[in-house]
């Protein structure tokens, strides 16, 4: 087993740290996207409506997301973050594999639930080790990579686990997205090393005090600074964009397209996969190298590529063949996982480190509660009010009004960024 806090970590350290970080979020995305993969099945065994699976999906994940994310990101500025990862990995895993023995809806809702609680712990914990692992100018381009996870989980998920339900079933599904977080959990304890606190910083941070003054001091960083809440709540929007078209993209090709789950599977999984990943990658890059750690850069690059996701998203909504709606999902893939790696460098690199993991936490509680709570249901919500043959399609269409009002935000955070500037140099 390595040593709980390393004082000093070398490059190669901090790369091969990356890595086991990245798998994680990979297996994250596959237990949390299992869920939207097997709607149609779930739809038809159990005779859900699009409002119920919505909550199956978005919802209920979302809200005991919500609440514990602070918890834990308390956690994650007390205790070893390697050790609280190597726990919540365990549990999520071990809860996403029982959900494939469900026998009711209400089995696989409490399931879901814990796996929520769970991977509350994941993101904020890993974001504030990838901070403490590279300098700031690098943090774009190291939280693009971690987010790949995002794109890499979807891709397996669409093109294996479509092809796990089509010949053995949803069961099995989910049994076989959630055994191999157990292992990955027992790796992280002999293979991944603590960074110092504070180690890429110039100034040193008092990291005494308890989780209340903690806890008081996030909230109260968060309200003075104008930027910091543009971000977390234009990241949030995004997020229930994101989540609701995304979530409900394979039903929708199965429905209005009359794809088959492998063919659906196949499309997300190069969409979502593939040119996700692709994008991350370069949006990342790109934002070190426009940007160069400047929080007002990074916050318009956002606002602009947001847009362009929205913009994809109608398209393939409306599309009237599939040929152009594939097309449009494989555009909106390049860019709709941009504004996450882009908004949490900037809210790094303008939050002090001594409580990092609870402002990211706030941010994650914001963006699973509206956003992967939210998008989701709301998309279900409609469709039922809607009714119809199209009904999916116009519910889709209606939740890309949140993509508008997202890049608003980053827009005017830009804009307070460029104001804060101009008045420094007075």
């Amino acid at each position: 087993m390595t040593p709980d806090h390393t004082p000093s970590m070398s490059r190669g350290r901090a790369w091969f740290g990356l890595a086991l970080l990245t798998a994680m979020m990979t297996l994250n995305q596959i237990d949390r996207r299992v869920a939207s993969l097997v709607i149609e099945p779930l739809k038809a065994e159990f005779g859900l409506t699009d409002s119920q699976l919505g909550m199956l999906t978005g919802l209920a994940f979302g809200m005991v997301y919500a609440i514990t994310a602070i918890p834990l990101g308390l956690l994650a500025d007390r205790m070893s973050r390697r050790n609280l990862l190597a726990i919540v990995l365990a549990l999520w895993s071990a809860l996403t594999a029982l959900a494939g023995l469900a026998n009711s809806y209400a089995h696989l809702l409490l399931a879901r639930i814990g796996v929520g609680a769970a991977e509350a712990g994941a993101s904020p914990t890993a974001v504030s080790m990838i901070t403490d692992m590279f300098p700031r100018e690098r943090r774009a381009t190291a939280v693009a990579i971690f987010q790949t996870g995002i794109s890499l989980g979807s891709f397996l998920c669409f093109l294996v686990g479509a092809w796990i339900v089509a010949e053995y079933g949803w069961r099995m599904a989910f049994v076989a997205a959630g055994l191999p977080g157990i292992p990955l959990a027992i790796a992280y304890l002999f293979f991944l090393r603590e960074p110092e606190r504070g180690a890429q910083e110039a100034k040193k941070f008092d990291f005494s005090g308890n989780w209340q003054r903690r806890l008081a001091d996030a909230f109260g960083f968060i309200g003075r600074d104008g930027r910091v809440m543009c971000i977390i709540v234009g990241a949030a929007l995004l997020a229930a964009a994101n989540t609701g078209v995304l979530g409900w993209f394979a039903p929708f090709l199965m429905r209005e397209h009359d794809l088959d789950i492998k063919q659906a599977g196949l499309v997300i999984a190069l969409g979502s996969g593939v040119c996700g990943g692709i994008g991350l990658i370069f949006t990342g890059t790109i934002t070190d190298r426009l940007a160069k750690g400047d929080p007002g850069r990074m916050m318009f690059l956002c606002a602009v590529a947001a847009g362009i996701t929205g913009l994809f998203s109608v398209w393939a909504v409306l599309a009237a063949t599939v040929g152009m709606t594939i097309a449009a999902i494989m555009g909106y893939s390049l860019f709709c996982y941009a504004f996450l790696g882009i908004s949490y460098a900037a809210l790094l690199n303008l939050t002090p480190p001594h409580y990092r993991g609870t402002v990211i936490a706030i941010e994650m509680v914001m963006a699973n509660l509206l956003g992967y709570g939210g998008g989701p249901y709301v998309v279900g919500v409609l469709s039922d009010l809607y009714g119809g043959e199209h009904s999916l399609r116009w519910a889709m269409l209606t939740l890309n009004l949140f993509y508008l009002a997202g890049v608003l935000c980053f827009f005017f955070g830009s804009a307070i960024d460029r104001r804060k500037v101009a008045a420094a140099t007075v």
